[in-house]
């Protein structure tokens, strides 16, 4: 997902570790990032893996905000940012 983002000119703080979802949310507050974007499947098995959308205020994203994400979804072509040029942040 960090690749994709890095690619379509999106700014991405990327974590190299496991995080759980309230640093996510934390980070994004306190960064004052646009977004947070957190790939969890949550409580369920691994393979239910879907999006966490966290607002500036660090909370869950709303339908509205949903929508406008899906939205988005496909309207470039794919494209990849190279990985060996991707900075981790530290845990």
């Amino acid at each position: 997902m960090a690749l994709v983002l890095c690619a379509n000119n999106i700014k991405v703080s990327l974590s190299y570790c496991q995080v759980p979802t309230p640093i996510v949310s934390y980070y994004t507050k306190y960064s004052r990032m646009d977004l947070g974007i957190m790939i969890t499947a949550s409580h369920n098995p691994y393979y239910f893996n879907g999006f966490k959308i966290k607002t500036p205020e660090g909370g869950a994203a709303d339908n509205t905000i949903t929508a406008q994400v899906e939205k988005l979804l496909r309207k470039t072509s794919r494209r990849y940012y190279p990985s060996k040029k991707l900075k981790k942040a530290a845990c």
